[in-house]
């Protein structure tokens, strides 16, 4: 009977982490304060988020120019059933915005 206890004991217990909530690996960052992070103005830390911005959105139309022309490779070699095909086999690409922060 104790050995019945205790194994529901450790069941219980390994349910709990089970059903603990764990953050989504999608879910999005925080909101950087430049400002308080370097230790700047406002107005500066407001130029240091707008190069950042611009430089985020310009990567992103840099990487769908890539999947446009790589594409277009695909389709003059690939027919369009195996050009399908392909693109079912592939992992999808990342969203914008869902790539992982380096160190700087």
């Amino acid at each position: 009977m104790t050995i019945l206890r205790s194994g529901l004991a450790a069941l219980a217990f390994a349910a709990s982490f089970a059903q603990a909530e764990v953050p989504s690996v999608h879910a999005s960052p925080a909101p950087l304060n430049i400002a308080a992070v370097l230790n700047i103005d406002s107005a500066r830390a407001q130029v240091v988020q707008s190069i950042l911005e611009s430089a985020h959105q310009r990567r992103i139309a840099a990487m769908e120019a890539i999947r446009a022309e790589t594409d277009q490779q695909l389709a003059g070699v690939l027919t369009a059933e195996e050009l399908a095909k392909l693109k079912e086999a592939l992992p999808p690409p990342p969203r914008p915005g869902m790539g992982q922060r380096r160190a700087m």
